[in-house]
Order: structure tokens, then sequence, then C-alpha cells
């Protein structure tokens, strides 16, 4: 079947101003006459060049009423919308080169086979507005090219000419979406195609839904999503959700602008760029639901551009059974229990990008079209889990930047949790079970540790109800990525309390820590991993950082910080503000040229079969960021000042490194505590470079003109907090008087080469 095919829907009319304002005008307009629309095809026939439309009609009455001195006032406008209705659509064939047009109500349309371009290369074309509802569900492969508000649609030709010379002069865009309105389009065994909704005059419905149920999700334009404080945006694919194009960059932007900004009927606009603004109360505070993004069967990747960009106006899940490759996000939490979570079956990997000349890396200003890094704003946690790798390459990395980038957020960074090399789902019922409910035996160390006291505060900072005396129940009822936080802190808990008995027991014995881990974590990945050696994981603005590799190692930075243009406060492993940093590798952590920092925090390191290098440097490096500047919630100026990254290494306000099975190796760069410092390890290499403010325990002795001798040895107490007790007595020449005296006795002997002699400077073996 064919039909005359409507080019413009819309004839519009915007106010005059600024006097003699001139009522606006909203109706449908057709360049071509309507059609009554019959099926001849019969069952399984197709429908091409259809164009089916229920229009909205609207008027804004004006004029003047009287007030109480009986004086003529401007009235205040009314806009009176009717039409709209119910369309629905059932095809047993396929459809091609049509458009569907609603103006308000509901819309369902249903194809059997295929819909999308035909003879003329138009996909299907959906324009709505108002309360509309739509949705579109096809059996095989659905092409979409435009998805539209009519008040975004252009004048038609005919209109311009009747306007002529004067069309600039109605600035006469505007959105007609309400905040529930939405756009359902499913694939049920074909592909689906978003092939053409470019530009915020294309914005997207507030609710929107694109699902391949079985086969490929393909983005090939840029996106943006009219704001809604309740709007969802979920990608669903079956298998890989591909973005397809050869632009520099491709967006898909969630708008945070407050809607009473936007352009509506009564206050039109030609200018759309607001959509890029920030509203004063975040338009998804109080909103639960995170969108989705998942590619159940394959990968979340790009081809033809390097990377695909999401700017997410909420707390986001994006979920893909293999890779997540070449994708750069920056995602809004609002709420402090908001999690946004990256999680792939195998991979997390960013693009390494060299100069093709030359072959050195590239880096890239903040605001350039070709910065890649995933970058989460406001409270709450941030996760990223991979089954085996993640790898950042030149990226900007993963940052969470608190109200940095947006004062309107809470001024508390989130939390950053990444796992690597788990090889398959942890034992979380597993995990539950042991720790929460049979309870800790820890052998010779303590009594059976109860969690659940900590379990219930948890619990109720995420105002979740539970019955007195049984947390658990209600933590079982919570979803993985809300467990996760509780159980990460519940295992490095057992780490540290493992190591520091381990080592001031002098018994050596780390089975409690890993017992955990292998309660927690029954399948590794071997060859998994973090590798971040020309990037960067940080919290910039508050929040802890806990990183779990329970197959592979960690490789913070590369052997030399020259070989990319990137300052100190740039790479390696950063908790600037408040929050601890916890690791645990089951291979080596190689801090390298750059650094892990607890500036505000503690530093807890577990290698299970490796080792924790502190690497080689420089002490004097130094990085101090640019002051920001913000307008206060009163409107008052606020400057921040970042804190200044010095040095390389390990540092904390207080460390524990245990590496029960290798060395602990300080390195060129150091280990520096402000306060105390706790290490096991089979071997302690550089304890002359080991600055400690508070108390040690398991350092050995230094080297010349650094402090006595073993700290720890022998009789020291089973808590951190008594052996503080104890090892301020024996500075003030307390304690066992025949201990002191052995300790006196330790001597130290200092050894200096200072020359070979005279060489003949033909005889390069002299003086080897």
């Amino acid at each position: 079947m064919r039909t005359s095919r409507a080019v413009s829907w819309r004839s519009t009319r915007a106010r005059c101003r600024p006097t003699g304002a001139s009522p606006s005008t909203v109706s449908p307009t057709a360049s071509a006459p309507w059609a009554a629309v019959r099926s001849r095809s019969g069952r399984g026939g197709d429908l091409r060049r259809l164009t089916l439309a229920i229009p909205t009609t609207g008027r804004t009455l004006d004029g003047a009423v009287t007030d109480s001195n009986g004086d003529f006032v401007a009235a205040q406008e009314i806009t009176e919308v009717a039409g709209g209705g119910l369309l629905r659509v059932g095809l047993g064939g396929d459809m091609q080169d049509s458009l569907f047009y609603l103006g308000d109500g509901v819309a369902d349309i249903r194809v059997a086979g295929t819909a999308g371009a035909g003879d003329l290369g138009r996909p299907l074309e959906i324009v709505a507005g108002g309360d509309s509802r739509v949705r579109v569900t096809s059996g095989g492969d659905l092409d979409i090219a435009r998805m539209q508000d009519f008040g975004m649609v252009a004048i038609s030709p005919s209109q311009g000419l009747r306007i002529g010379e004067s069309a600039t002069y109605f600035d006469n865009a505007f959105y007609t979406y309400t905040e529930t309105a939405s756009l359902d389009l499913r694939a049920l065994a074909g592909d689906l195609s978003l092939s053409g909704t470019a530009g915020d005059s294309n914005a997207l419905a507030p609710n929107f839904r694109a699902a391949s149920l079985s086969a490929d999700l393909r983005i090939l334009e840029n996106m943006t999503q009219l704001p809604a404080a309740r709007g969802q945006l979920d990608l669903l694919a079956g298998r890989d959700l591909r973005v397809l194009t050869q632009a520099v960059r491709i967006r898909l932007r969630q708008s945070d602008q407050d809607r009473v900004l936007l352009p509506d009927v009564q206050t039109p606009t030609g200018s759309l760029s607001n959509l890029r603004l920030h509203a004063e109360v975040p338009v998804h505070l109080g909103d639960p639901r995170p969108n989705l993004m998942v590619a159940r069967g394959g990968s979340i990747e790009t081809a033809g551009t390097p990377f695909w960009e999401l700017d997410l106006a909420k707390a986001s899940h994006v979920q893909a059974g293999r890779d997540i490759l070449n994708v750069s996000a920056k995602v809004q939490n609002t709420n402090a229990t908001d999690i946004s979570s990256f999680i792939a079956g195998r991979d997390i990997r960013q693009l390494t990008q060299r100069d093709p000349a030359t072959g050195e890396f590239l880096t890239f200003k903040e605001d350039s079209d070709l910065v890649s890094q995933f970058e989460i704003a406001g409270p709450g946690v941030a996760e990223f889990l991979a089954g085996r790798s993640i790898r950042l390459g030149t990226s900007d990395g993963i940052e969470t930047v608190g109200n940095i980038k947006n004062r309107f957020l809470a001024d508390t960074g989130a939390r950053l949790i990444t796992m690597a090399g788990l090889g398959g789902d942890p034992d979380y019922a597993g995990f539950i079970q042991a720790y929460l409910v049979d309870g800790v035996d820890t052998g010779g160390q303590a009594d059976v540790v109860d969690y659940r006291e900590a379990l219930a505060a948890f619990l109720q900072t995420r105002d979740v109800a539970f019955t007195a005396g049984d947390p658990v129940a209600a933590f079982r009822g919570l979803a993985r990525r809300e467990q996760r936080q509780f159980l990460s802190e519940i295992l490095f808990t057992e780490l540290r309390e493992s190591g520091v008995y381990a080592q001031t027991s002098g018994t050596e014995d780390f089975s409690r820590g890993f017992a955990a881990i292998d309660t927690l974590f029954p399948q590794r990945d071997p060859d998994g991993g973090i590798s971040m050696l020309l990037s960067q994981v940080q919290t910039l603005d508050g929040g802890g950082i806990d990183m779990l590799v329970p197959g592979g190692g960690i490789n913070a930075g590369a052997a030399s910080d020259t070989l990319i243009d990137k300052g100190a406060s740039e790479l390696g492993i950063v908790a600037a503000q408040a929050g601890d940093v916890n690791i645990l590798v089951d291979g080596d952590l190689l801090v390298n040229s750059t650094r892990v920092f607890a500036l505000q925090g503690d530093l807890l390191v577990w290698s299970s079969n490796g080792g924790i290098d502190a690497g080689k440097g420089a002490k004097t490096v130094t990085s101090i960021p640019a002051p920001i500047t913000r307008i206060g919630p009163s409107g008052e100026t606020v400057i921040e000042f970042p804190p200044a990254v010095e040095g390389s290494g390990l540092q904390g306000v207080n460390a524990f490194l245990f590496a029960p099975r290798g060395a602990i190796n300080a390195g060129d760069a150091g280990i520096r505590t402000s306060g105390n410092l706790t290490l096991a390890a089979t071997e302690v290499i550089g304890a002359d470079n080991i600055d400690v403010g508070g108390v040690s325990v398991g350092v050995p002795a230094a080297s010349a003109g650094v402090g006595a001798g073993f700290v720890g040895a022998g009789n020291a107490a089973s808590s951190t907090s008594k052996l503080a007790e104890e090892s301020t007595g024996s500075i003030g020449g307390g304690g066992d008087e025949e201990e002191t005296g052995q300790q006196a006795a330790v001597g130290i002997l200092s050894v200096k080469v200072v020359g070979f002699g005279d060489c003949p400077a033909n005889d390069p073996d002299c003086g080897r």
C-alpha cells in the first residue's frame, strides 16, 4: 500500500515582542492531502510510504481584564490544547518509509516483519509530544531515523514561501513533552538501529527505552534526552550495544536542566543550548532508579569513532556480558544512596592513543572532544567490575569529583570500588552466611566476631527497615550492588586484623585473611588485573577507594613518568580528601613512577602471592592543582584549593602493608605515614626509605642516621593501641630493664666507600 507523505505537520505562530503580543497557535498543516488508509494487501502484506497522524491543536488566549480599581491589565495567557487520541497499527509484513505523528495519547505500532527504510531510504520516523506514550514493536529489524517533539519540527516549505525573508523573525521552537511522556522501541528478533536523532531539536522523550531482545542495538548519531524528575533511559541489547559512526565523538546526553527554563509554547526560542546546564536542584534528586545500558551476551563497543561519550544526569548501571570498550562516561549521582556501576564479564578497556607520526602517547585538554574518562559526580558509590581486567590506557582514568564540576550536588564525593580478576561471580551468598550468620571464628585471636551490629548501622544509613536483632534478612533482600559496599568493608577488616595479628603475635598466621578471600572469591582469573600505566584512579572530593583483584595484580604506573605529558596529580591511585585506600591483589602491586596515596585516610594493602613495591618515583615531584572557584548556595564566591600531590611511593595517615608470601620493597620512592605503620612480609627491603611519624611494627633496623633497631618484635602487643602505649613507655625509660639493656646494646656500624684511589684512564677494570 502506498499513501501520500506529509512533510510537516506543524504550523506555529509565535508571539511578536516587545509590544503587540500575538497569541501562539499550533495546528496541523500538511503539504499533501490527508488520505484514508485501508490495507488491501491481506495478511502478511507490506506497507510503504505510510503517514498516520493524530495531532493536537492549540491556541493561546490573551486579552485584558479589569483589576479592583477598574483599570485594564494584561490577562494571564492560557493555552488550550485539544486533540490526540489512540493509534493502533498491526501489520503482518514489513513497513518501509513511514512516519507516525501523535500529538497526545497512546500509540501501539506492531510490525511482524521489519520496519525501516525502503526505496526512499527513509527509516521509520516518530513525531510525538504532550503526554504521549508510544510503543513500536517489530519482529525483525527496526530502524528509527527520527524521534522528535512536534514542537521542534521545522516549518514546511510552503510555510517558508509565505513567510519569505521574515522567517528568521519567528523563534518558534519549543518542547511539549510532559515528564511522563515515553517512547518504547523493541526489536524481538532483529537489530534495532537509532540512525538519525542528532541535535537538541530531536531530543528524546523523558522516558526512553530501546531494546533489541536477541540481537544488536546500534547507535549511529548523537542523542539528547529531555529532563524529568523520574525520567528513565534504558538501552538494552541481547548481543552487542554498538556505536557506529565515523565522527570524532558521539555523545548520549541526559539533560539535568530545570524544566521551568525549557522553551514552551508561551516562551519559544531559537536556541536550545540550555539543555547542557545544571538545575539548582538536581532534576533526579530523590529518583531511586538507575538508568540501564546492557549488552547481555556481547560487548558495549565503538566502531569508526574513538569512543562513545555518556553524559548522564542520574545514577546508571552499565553492563556487558563480554567487554566495555572505549566508553567515556560522566555520570551524576544525586542521592547519598546512589550507586553507578560499570560491569564487564571480561574487560573494561580504554584507548591508548598515540601520535601516528611520532608514536608518542597523546593527551588532551579536559574540554577536548578526544578526552576519554570515567567521571562520577555527586555522593554515593561508583563501582567498576571486570571478570578479567581493567585497562585504562592513556585516558584520564577513573575519578569521583563530588561537587567540583556541579556545585548543586552534595559536598561529598562518591566512594570508589574496583574489582578485576574475578573469573566469575563472587560467592556473595556464601560470604553472607559465613560472616553475617555463622560469625567469624578467629582461632587464637579472639572470640567469634559478630558483624551484625555494623550491618544494622549500614542498613539505617540506607533507610532499610529490618526486624530488631535480625538485619541479615533485610540485607539479603538488597541488590548485589548495594551488598558489595558492606561486604567489601568486612573483607578489608578481616585482612587488616589478620595481618596485624600475624605480625604482632609472632605466629605469622595469616589464615584468617586467606579464609575471607577464599570464601568471597572461590573463582579467580589469574590473567586478570588492573593496568593504569599512563592513567589514574582517584577520588578528588572525598570518598575512599577499594581495589580488589583476587586474580592478578595492579600496575599503578609506568616505569617512567616522562612517557606521557601528565602531571603528578593525573597519575596514580589517590584519595585526595577524607577516605581510606584499601587494596587486595593476588599478585604484585607495582607503583613504579607514580603513587598510591591516602592523603587524609589510612592505607591498607594485602598481596596474597606477590609483593608490594613502592617504586622508583621521585620524592621531589610536586603537582599543585589550580584553585577551584565556584558560587556558594547563598551567592558567595568560594575558592577551594585541592590538595597538592607531593612525592611518589606509598603514603597514608596510618598504613598496613601485608605480603604473606612476598616482599615489601620501599624502593626509591619510599613509604611514609604521619601515624603508625604495620608491615608483615617474608622480607622488607629498603627500610632506610621508610618514614614513620608514629609507631612502626615489622620495620627492620634502618641504616645510619635513622632511628633504633627492630620495633615491635618479640613481645609486641596484639593490638595497635596497646603497642603504642608500650612503645611510648619504653621511650620514657620504663619497661623491662633486661630487655631495655639488650636493646641498648644494639650498635650501628656505618661503612662509606669514599674512593678507589688513582686509576689510569686507559684501564677500565681498575676500581671494579
